[in-house]
C-alpha cells in the first residue's frame, strides 16, 4: 500500500500538541487544562515551523490539489486572509497573532492533507482510524480507575446524578462529547471481534453514565438507532418504527427530561431574575442569557462582519460579563471571533466534506465500505451537538474537526486514488 509519509508526520504532530497541551499541566504540577504559552507555544511553534518545511517541499503540488478541491482550498486561504486581515481592522495586534497561531497550525494540517488523501486515501483513511483510537482509549482508559477509586459502590455511583467527572480534558462534557464522537469510528477499527466490540461499548457507556453529561448520554444511546438507520437504508419502515417507539416511551421521555432540564425550563417564567443573576436557571438558561445574547448582541453592534480576532470572545466576554467566559457553543464563538464573514467560512468547512461523505453514502454499495461511511456520517452528527452545547472550540475539538474533514475527503477520493497516480503525470510516485 502507497504511504504519504508527510501525512503521517502531520497527522502525528497535531496529536502531540494536543497531548502536550493535556498532560504538560499534570507533569508540571500545575491543574487543569490551562496553559501558558510556554511549553504549549514552544511545540506548537517547533510543529508550524515542521508543518510550514512539509508545505514549502509541497508547493509543486498546489496547481494539482487545486484542480481537484478548488471550493475548499479557496475556503482556507479565505479563512487565512480573514485571520490576517484582522490583524489590521481588530487591532490587538500581539494579542490577534498570538491567537492566531494555532490556527495557522491546524490549516496548515489539512493543506497539507489535502495531498495524501487524494493520492493515498486508503493508507489516509487506516492513519485517521489508528488515530481515532489512541485519542479514544487516552480517555476511556482512565474511567475503571475512576468508578473503582470513587470511594462508594460502583453501582450506586453510576446511578447517582450530576457526578461530572473527568480526567485528561478541561471539563467533563468534553471528556464525553470527545469519546462519543470517537466512538463510532473505533468501533468500526474493532468490529470484527465481537467479545472485545461489546467489552468496549459496555465500558464506553459505563464511563458516559458515570461522567453524567446529559447532550452525550442521549446522543450515544441514539447513534447505534441512527446508524442501524443508514444502515440498512429502509427509511420510510425505520421511521415508523422509531415513531412508534417514541409514542410508546413518551410519557416515560417527558418525564425524564423535564426532571433532567427543569432548572432551564425554568428560563421561560423567570428570565429576568436569570439575567440579572438571582437566579442561576441551569446550565442551558444561563448560557442563552448571560452569555450567548450578550455576547452577539456585543458583537453585532461593534463589528458583525469581521468580529472581534482569534482571542475575540474570550476579550468579548470579559468586556461585557467582566470575566472570560467560555462559549459552549462553537458557532457562536465563531461569528464573536470572525463575525459573519469567519462564520460563513466555517459552516463552509463544515458543509463540504459532511456533502463528500453523504454522496459516499448514497453511491456506496460494498458493506464494509458502507459501514465506514455510516461511522463517519455518526461522527459528524455528535460532533455538530458537541459544537451546540459545549466547548467544541477547544484544542481536542479543532484536533477531531480536522479529522473529520481528513476522513470524508479521504473517502471522496477512495475509488479514485490509484487512477490519479497512474494518470496525472508529475505526481511524484515516491513517499510525500
Amino acid at each position: 500500500m502507497r504511504k504519504s509519509v508527510s501525512f503521517v508526520l502531520a497527522c502525528w504532530l497535531l496529536i502531540a500538541v494536543l497531548y502536550v497541551r493535556l498532560l504538560w499541566p499534570r507533569i508540571a504540577g500545575g491543574g487543569g487544562s490551562a496553559m501558558s504559552f510556554g511549553m504549549e507555544g514552544m511545540v506548537r511553534l517547533l510543529c508550524l515551523g515542521i508543518i510550514i518545511v512539509i508545505l514549502v517541499d509541497h508547493l509543486n503540488r498546489f496547481s494539482f490539489v487545486f484542480r481537484y478541491e478548488k471550493n475548499f482550498i479557496t475556503t482556507i486561504l479565505a479563512f487565512l486572509f480573514l485571520m490576517v486581515a484582522q490583524v489590521f481592522i481588530v487591532g490587538n495586534i500581539s494579542m490577534n497573532l498570538q491567537g492566531s497561531v494555532k490556527y495557522f497550525y491546524y490549516f496548515g494540517f489539512l493543506a497539507i492533507a489535502l495531498y495524501g488523501t487524494i493520492v493515498y486515501s486508503d493508507h489516509s483513511i487506516r492513519t485517521l482510524l489508528n488515530a481515532s483510537m489512541i485519542l479514544f482509549f487516552s480517555v476511556l482508559i482512565f474511567y475503571p480507575y475512576l468508578i473503582v477509586n470513587s470511594g462508594q459502590d460502583p453501582l450506586t455511583r453510576l446511578l447517582s446524578e450530576g457526578n461530572r467527572e473527568h480526567f485528561l480534558l478541561g471539563a467533563s462534557n468534553e471528556d464525553a462529547h470527545f469519546m462519543t464522537t470517537l466512538f463510532m469510528l473505533v468501533f468500526v477499527k474493532v468490529r470484527k471481534h465481537k467479545l472485545l466490540t461489546i467489552a468496549l461499548a459496555c465500558l464506553f457507556y459505563l464511563a458516559l453514565i458515570y461522567n453524567g453529561t446529559r447532550s452525550a448520554l442521549v446522543i450515544a444511546f441514539l447513534l447505534p438507532i441512527i446508524f442501524y438507520i443508514l444502515y440498512k437504508r429502509k427509511f420510510v419502515m425505520s421511521a415508523i418504527v422509531v415513531s412508534i417507539i417514541v409514542i410508546l416511551t413518551l410519557p416515560y421521555l417527558t418525564t425524564f427530561f423535564q426532571s433532567k432540564f427543569e432548572k432551564d425550563l425554568a428560563i421561560l417564567d423567570n428570565t429576568e431574575k436569570v439575567v440579572s443573576g438571582q437566579e442561576h436557571g441551569g446550565s442551558l438558561a444561563f448560557r442563552i442569557t448571560r452569555v450567548w445574547a450578550p455576547t452577539i448582541t456585543h458583537t453585532l453592534k461593534r463589528s458583525p462582519f469581521v468580529g472581534f480576532g482569534s482571542n475575540g470572545f474570550y476579550l468579548a466576554s470579559q468586556k461585557v460579563l467582566g470575566e472570560a467566559a467560555s462559549p459552549h457553543n462553537f458557532f457562536i464563538w465563531t461569528f464573536v471571533n470572525w463575525g459573519f464573514i469567519g462564520l460563513f467560512l466555517m459552516l463552509m468547512l463544515f458543509y463540504i466534506p459532511i456533502s463528500y461523505a453523504w454522496k459516499a453514502y448514497m453511491r456506496e454499495s460494498n458493506q464494509d465500505e458502507l459501514f465506514t461511511i455510516i461511522a463517519l456520517l455518526c461522527a459528524w452528527f455528535q460532533f455538530i451537538v458537541w459544537s451546540m452545547v459545549a466547548n467544541s472550540d477547544n484544542a481536542e475539538g479543532w484536533v477531531i474537526l480536522c479529522m473529520l474533514i481528513v476522513f470524508s475527503i479521504a473517502i471522496k477520493y477512495k475509488d479514485f486514488s490509484r487512477d490519479l497516480l497512474s494518470t496525472h503525470e508529475g505526481i511524484n510516485r515516491k513517499h510525500a
